[in-house]
């Protein structure tokens, strides 16, 4: 029950930054709001992701902010819908070659930060 009302109260927390964002980062013909989204969210998803398996921690606390803010801050859905209403394929192509290698490569960055700092404070389980 703990790791359901953190999934809950973190998913409407990444909706509610994701809305912000969403209002922050000017609209145009290309989708820059959700590129932002999902890249920072990747990121920072790798970084717990990697925090995580190098400290333990309580569940609710995992899924609370792995599964529920990043879950709730990203978005493949509107990535998918953006992308289909892109005015040319030149667009298509780039959003979402973009999306996927800049989100793979925040995930492993991520990782890689949080992995060499836990690593230089000695950070231990």
């Amino acid at each position: 029950m703990k790791n359901s009302i953190a999934v809950a109260v973190g998913g409407a927390l990444g909706a509610y930054l994701r809305y912000v964002t969403t209002l922050w980062i000017p609209h145009g013909s290309f989708p820059y709001h959700t590129l932002f989204q999902n890249i920072v969210g990747s990121f920072i998803l790798g970084a717990l992701t990697a925090y995580f398996s190098l400290r333990t921690r309580r569940e609710w606390i995992k899924v609370g902010l792995g599964t529920g803010v990043c879950g709730g801050f990203t978005t493949f859905s509107t990535l998918a819908f953006d992308a289909v209403f892109l005015k040319n394929t030149e667009a298509f192509l780039l959003y979402i070659s973009i999306s996927l290698g800049f989100g793979l490569l925040a995930v492993f960055l991520g990782a890689r930060f949080v992995r060499k700092f836990v690593k230089e404070r000695g950070v231990r389980k």
